[in-house]
This record gives C-alpha cells, sequence and structure tokens, in this order.
C-alpha cells in the first residue's frame, strides 16, 4: 500500500518543480517565462496532482477492497469478496 502513497508524493514533487521552473527570474528579479506560460504550466500541474489523488483514492480503495493491509499493518473488515485486479476470485 505504501507504495500508492510514495506514487502520489512523486506525483506532488514532479509538479512543484515545473512551478517552480515556470517562475524563475532572471538577475535582475523578472521571470524568465511570459506570465501565460507560466499560468499554463500551473494549471497542467495541478490538474496532474488532481488525478494523481484520485488515482490514489481509487487504487487504495480496490486495495483495501480485496483485503491488503494498509501501511499500518491494518486489514479493514469486508463485508464482499470482489474480485482481485487481476480477475482472479479472491478467497
Amino acid at each position: 500500500m505504501l507504495h500508492i502513497l510514495q506514487e502520489f508524493r512523486d506525483s506532488i514533487v514532479v509538479a512543484r518543480r515545473l512551478i517552480t521552473a515556470a517562475h524563475t527570474t532572471d538577475a535582475a528579479g523578472s521571470f524568465v517565462w511570459p506570465e501565460q506560460d507560466r499560468s499554463t504550466v500551473s494549471e497542467a500541474a495541478f490538474l496532474k496532482v488532481f488525478i494523481a489523488w484520485e488515482s490514489l483514492q481509487e487504487k487504495a480503495f480496490i486495495e483495501y477492497l480485496v483485503g491488503t493491509a494498509s501501511g499500518a499493518g491494518n486489514v479493514i473488515q469486508r463485508h464482499a469478496s470482489p474480485l482481485d485486479q487481476i480477475g482472479r476470485a479472491h478467497v
């Protein structure tokens, strides 16, 4: 389960790096990138983080649903036995 959280954290690191690059300034303190480019990069980075958040929620839900332990080792009580991620009946 921790790998799912790490994927999300990695997405945040990439987004922050892109936003930082888009907002760099020259020696005079002026932005290197035009305002429209900075805005576009920031919006794209936000959307990537939002998609990563949705992916984290979906993957975590599926893992809990098939009985995978959390990162802390807790197993949530299930009231269903769905198919696992590769289509086998989960016992």
